[in-house]
């Protein structure tokens, strides 16, 4: 599963699976608030401290996997809506705050215990849930570059490949496209395309003289087909291949520049 719409907004698979799980971790600290009121007993349990607990310690995790990148892009560290948080790390900051919690008060180990199992529950039903993804594959289609070269992305490059969908009128597909043509430039080892959707080649043109950059590596699909094909749900979304065209990871929304380099080095 590539991502979702929720009502005009659009999310990642995994994004859903996060907040679908700190939803039920509040939902479940809710019911224990209401039960111990409706006791006569009531007492607080932190659950934000939790949550701010888990993204604190999940995103340092991710930065510390990526150190090398992240060094030479320090403010990169604060982009937390491009994504990056590391699971693992953030199990372990969350359990860390329920048993610094439950030791200041142990009547609330029950509660947070609980609340993270159900947590914990949910993200692990909630991709059972989702609709299947579209094609995991390639297709067997041409193109043409914004130069007029035509262009198969099933061509048998053994390098790994990067497709981004995008448009000039979607922000975060703007705000990304400098940083991606950077790595690209930086990468020869791989190919990464930016497949415009939809648009007539004279606007991408100005668009690309307006903010100064080059026209290479731009694919015109003026039907949108690759993204019918891969049933992408918005803009941008960044599909990665390996050298046998398989689909091995795809990000919807703005992606980083770690989770970037990170796909490309996992697609090899």
């Amino acid at each position: 599963m590539i991502g979702v719409n929720l009502g005009p907004f659009v999310f990642g698979a995994d994004r859903v699976v996060a907040i679908a799980a700190a939803f039920a971790f509040l939902a479940c600290l809710g019911f224990w608030g209401w039960w111990t009121r409706r006791n006569d007993n009531p007492f607080d349990v932190p659950g934000y401290a939790v949550l701010v607990g888990w993204m604190l310690a999940a995103r340092v995790g991710f930065v510390l996997m990526h150190r090398d990148i992240f060094a030479d892009h320090p403010l990169d560290i604060l982009a937390v809506w491009q994504g990056g948080f590391s699971p693992v790390a953030g199990l372990v900051g969350a359990a860390g705050v329920i048993c610094w919690v439950g030791l200041r008060a142990l009547r609330t180990i029950l509660p947070l215990a609980t609340a993270a199992a159900f947590s914990a529950a949910t993200a692990t039903l909630v991709p059972a849930l989702l609709p299947p993804p579209g094609a995991d594959s390639l297709p067997n289609m041409t193109f043409q570059m914004a130069d007029g070269t035509p262009v198969s992305l099933a061509d048998g490059d053994p390098r790994p490949l990067v497709v981004n969908l995008w448009a000039t009128w979607c922000p975060p597909c703007r705000r990304e496209l400098p940083m991606m043509m950077h790595v690209a430039a930086a990468n020869p080892d791989a190919r990464i395309i930016f497949a415009n959707q939809g648009e007539a080649l004279s606007d991408v043109r100005h668009f690309l003289d307006l903010v100064g950059l080059p026209q290479t590596g731009i694919l015109m699909d003026h039907g949108s087909d690759l993204m019918r094909h891969f049933e992408a749900p918005g803009l941008p979304t960044t599909l990665f291949f390996d050298a046998k065209g398989n689909l091995t990871d795809a990000v919807t929304g703005e992606v980083s520049r770690a989770a970037l380099v990170a796909g490309i080095a996992n697609a090899r």
